[in-house]
């Protein structure tokens, strides 16, 4: 560990060096970041990393690494980074920022997230001026973050068998975190106004929620970028690039429209009718909810073989107050997914089914669909040919269904199926498909820069750090990952 400068001067504020960590990494452990392999298998290592850089050149023709690494593509080690707050000691906020294999070893999160720093709330909340203007202290670690991280990819970190060289592909993370480092004027905070970091639409004259091939959005996508100052992060080869910030599979859909959809699809059905209690139970809609719940429920334990996280449906944690508001949760991401598979198995029962049900049905499938597609039926990182075709296939009807839904409900008067700014990224997913369709017979996987797995080294540097006292408890936490990861490598 080190001690870095703050803006206000030095700081006792310790972080791991990336070009150590990765030097150890390097000869102690080699398969952390080579995809499971040792230096017994290095012609193979060096040949996965070549086909690689030969397709991610139809993604990112114009990278720096083709330019300065062309030759030594097969010691170039594909990178990202990942940002986001956990919760501490006493609730209190804490920022964590680790990096770590693009081609990943392992799906665990200690084969792949490796830490770099983290800071409690105390330390930078005050200096928090919105996403536009970043946050000097935040500023501060990430730069010390990019001149390591400059340093390895234009010098390399020393290994067995010569240099590697570590290049940073994309930013992951929630969007707060994303907009925040990055410096993003245009983000999700911004509608009506300019919402999207990839492209100008607005909820004025380039509607965000147009999902057609004539969308106006669409001529607009990379035409200006979205910094309103600058980033450290900007000083990376490409860190200036808006295709720096991934787009994120699991925040945009299971955290995102998943959520969004399958609350207005629960109170639509209670609202025309559905889920009516046994004789005498009375037909309120919290006596609904309670039905809802109590078939959701027994369609996990029978049919899924899983527990769900959420414990009960009500008005309050669907956020539908009354028939004014449009329904919206907070529930875990793991919980979408089994409200989905509920939901089509409920949909398909023999009743007949009203024009937005059969929407429904056909959203959810589709939805359902591309992301066993992403997630277990292909390649983590690549899709071939096919298998884009397919994916765009399944978004394209999910679009389509999901915005006739809210269509209908809208000219009936009936507020459900909210079109946010999570659902216009995921137009932008089906875009970057469209492109390398085009482009190559390759796409990157959607799934590629999914955080589940990050979300969960969140949850445990987080837990590590609440049995520490506040003023040591980036030392400590810091300390404590190192004892951590080193008993999970040993293992390996």
């Amino acid at each position: 560990m080190k001690q870095v400068i703050f803006p206000d001067g030095w700081g006792d504020h310790p972080v791991i060096p990336l070009a150590q960590l990765a030097k150890e990494i390097l000869v102690e452990h080699p398969q952390l970041l080579f995809f499971g392999h040792g230096y017994d298998q290095l012609q193979h290592v060096q040949a996965t990393l070549r086909t690689f850089w030969e397709r991610f050149k139809h993604v990112w023709p114009g990278h720096e690494v083709y330019s300065l690494h062309g030759a030594r593509l097969g010691q170039c080690i594909p990178c990202r980074i990942h940002a986001d707050e956990g919760t501490s000691f006493r609730q209190s906020g804490i920022y964590q920022q680790s990096w770590g294999p693009i081609l990943k070893s392992g799906s665990a999160s200690s084969a792949h997230c490796f830490f770099y720093s983290c800071a409690l709330a105390e330390a930078y909340k005050e200096f928090h001026a919105g996403f536009a203007a970043g946050n000097k202290t935040l500023d501060s670690i990430t730069g010390h973050f990019v001149a390591e991280a400059n340093d390895c990819f234009y010098n390399g970190v020393r290994g067995l068998t010569g240099q590697w060289y570590l290049v940073f592909l994309r930013l992951e993370g929630d969007l707060p975190a994303q907009a925040k480092l990055m410096h993003s004027a245009r983000n999700f905070t911004n509608a009506p106004n300019q919402m999207c970091p990839w492209c100008l639409a607005d909820d004025r004259d380039v509607p965000f929620g147009d999902h057609r091939n004539c969308a106006g959005w669409r001529a607009t996508t990379s035409s200006e970028k979205p910094w309103a100052s600058p980033s450290p992060l900007h000083l990376l080869p490409g860190g200036n690039m808006e295709q720096f910030m991934a787009k994120d599979l699991f925040h945009t859909t299971h955290v995102g429209v998943t959520r969004t959809f399958v609350a207005s699809a629960i109170c639509y059905l209670v609202h025309v009718g559905h889920f009516t209690p046994p004789h005498g139970a009375g037909v309120s809609v919290p006596a609904r909810l309670k039905v809802a719940y109590s078939s959701f429920r027994e369609h996990c334990q029978l049919v899924q073989h899983e527990m769900p996280d959420v414990k009960t449906f009500s008005r309050e944690n669907l956020g539908w107050l009354s028939l004014a508001k449009m329904p919206e949760t907070s529930w875990k991401g793991s919980d979408a997914r089994l409200l989905v598979k509920w939901l089509i198995d409920y949909l398909l029962r023999p009743f007949n089914r009203d024009e937005v049900m059969e929407y429904m049905l056909t959203a959810l499938v589709a939805l359902d669909d591309f992301l066993r597609l992403c997630y277990e039926k292909s390649d983590r990182v690549w899709l071939d040919a096919a298998q884009c075709a397919l994916a765009r296939r399944l978004l394209q009807d999910f679009f389509t269904n999901y915005v006739g839904a809210a269509k209908t409900c809208h000219r009936r008067g009936q507020l459900f199926f909210n079109v946010t700014p999570k659902l216009h990224y995921l137009f932008h997913l089906e875009e970057d498909l469209a492109w390398s369709q085009s482009q190559s017979v390759w796409a990157l996987n959607p799934a590629c820069f999914a955080t589940q797995m990050d979300e969960d080294y969140i949850g445990v540097v987080s837990q590590m750090s609440r049995h520490c006292h506040p003023l040591g408890a980036a030392k400590r936490t810091a300390e404590r990952w190192l004892v951590y990861a080193w008993r999970k490598w040993q293992r390996k």
